[in-house]
């Protein structure tokens, strides 16, 4: 899937991938009107391409990798 969402070591986010990735999340967007959609993938957008160089550049290395997702997991484990 990532390198359908980045390809070419890009680090933009297409805008339809996130509008679907949201409404898979919200499925209540899908009745409001498109601006909504926009709008929270406007916020997420930028956030989520820092995401990705930030997760690029701890990933230059397997330890590097691990420890990454290591982190992930205890932060997503935290906020439930």
């Amino acid at each position: 899937m990532a390198t359908v969402i980045l390809p070419n070591e890009s680090y933009v986010i297409d805008q339809a991938i996130l509008e679907d990735l949201v409404i898979e999340i919200n499925p209540s967007l899908e009745e409001r009107p498109e601006a909504w959609t926009r709008a929270t993938v406007a916020i997420i957008q930028p956030h989520l391409e820092a995401l990705v160089i930030a997760y690029r550049g701890a990933c230059t290395t397997r330890t590097g990798r691990e420890a990454v997702r290591l982190f992930l997991e205890n932060m997503i484990a935290a906020e439930a």
